[in-house]
This record gives structure tokens, C-alpha cells and sequence, in this order.
């Protein structure tokens, strides 16, 4: 997935935007601290691939009927790689990250 989102570093931070099309509502990291997962109201969950906590590029977006308001990962399961969203139509979907590092 190409990404146009701009990333910029502030006080040692990295500040990503131009992805979401809309208000991002909430931003979840897997246990394994390689994942973060992005919901919005722009009816997106973006899947983001990080290194060592840094260098985060977008890996998938995963469209939803409505707005997406959050996102947790499960602790344990899947190797820490299983996340639930919930959207703004009452459902809640879960997904195993797939992310591929080269």
C-alpha cells in the first residue's frame, strides 16, 4: 500500500498525518510493539508497520460500513497480532495483522 501521509518528527516524535480522510478516533499497539492500528471517522482501520517503535508506514486499510471508534488488541492470542474494532453501526469485527517486514 503506498501511503501520501506525512510524517514529521517533533521533540523526538513522529507526527503522521494525510492518511485518515477524516478524525482519527483512537490509536492501539500490539503487544509486540511492531503494529499500531489507526480507526477513524472516515470509515477506515489502518493497519500501520513500525520498526523497533519508529519508522511507521501504512500497510493495509480495512474499510468499514461506518465510522470506526475504536480498536484493542487482544493480549495473548494470535501472537498478540489479533485486533477487534467497533464501529459506528453496533458491529464489531475482528482481524489477525498480517503485516509482512522486509
Amino acid at each position: 500500500m503506498s501511503t501520501s501521509a506525512s510524517i514529521l518528527e517533533e521533540g523526538g516524535k513522529q507526527v503522521i498525518s494525510g492518511e485518515h480522510g477524516s478524525y482519527v478516533y483512537s490509536v492501539a499497539f500490539s503487544p509486540t510493539h511492531t503494529i499500531a492500528v489507526t480507526t477513524s471517522q472516515d470509515n477506515t482501520a489502518i493497519v500501520w508497520s513500525g520498526q523497533e517503535g519508529r519508522n511507521w508506514t501504512a500497510a493495509v486499510k480495512k474499510s468499514h460500513p461506518h465510522s470506526v471508534c475504536s480498536c484493542a488488541f487482544h493480549p495473548h492470542m494470535c501472537d498478540g497480532l489479533l485486533f477487534a474494532t467497533a464501529c459506528g453501526d453496533g458491529s464489531t469485527r475482528l482481524f489477525k495483522a498480517g503485516v509482512k517486514h522486509t
